[in-house]
């Protein structure tokens, strides 16, 4: 089944720019016309979204499950004060999950480290 990635440019567009469209554009150093052609497309570079759009998923991203924006771009809660702390969580909590996803997110990440290297040097060359 494929995924409506029109859909998921479209989010992207609301939440960083309030629906503008061209806002969005020059927010990722492209002309409008190549965001309208990612929507009439299905398509978009994924590679660029995440190193312009702080804090969106890479999972969301790559395979459209999840949450479109990492946990740490929400506002964290005041701090509570030591006397009142929760207790640290038990030793045997299964944390295996968040480990895989991390790893998943770092192998990304690099990927597109890569990618950022590879336009930054083909950018210079021209």
């Amino acid at each position: 089944m494929t995924r409506d990635k029109s859909a998921q440019v479209q989010s992207l567009i609301d939440h960083f720019c309030n629906g503008n469209k061209a806002q969005f554009a020059q927010m990722l150093g492209v002309k409008p016309p190549t965001i309208n052609a990612w929507i009439t497309r299905n398509t978009y570079d994924a590679a660029l979204v995440f190193i312009k759009c702080k804090g969106v998923s890479a999972e969301w991203l790559l395979s459209g499950n999840g949450p479109m924006m990492c946990d740490d771009t929400t506002p964290s809660p005041k701090p509570v004060s030591p006397s009142i702390a929760p207790p640290p969580a038990p030793a045997s909590v299964d944390n295996s999950h968040l480990i895989d996803i991390i790893r998943r997110q770092a192998e990304v990440i690099g990927a597109l480290r890569e990618r950022l290297a590879q336009m930054e040097a083909r950018n210079g060359a021209e």
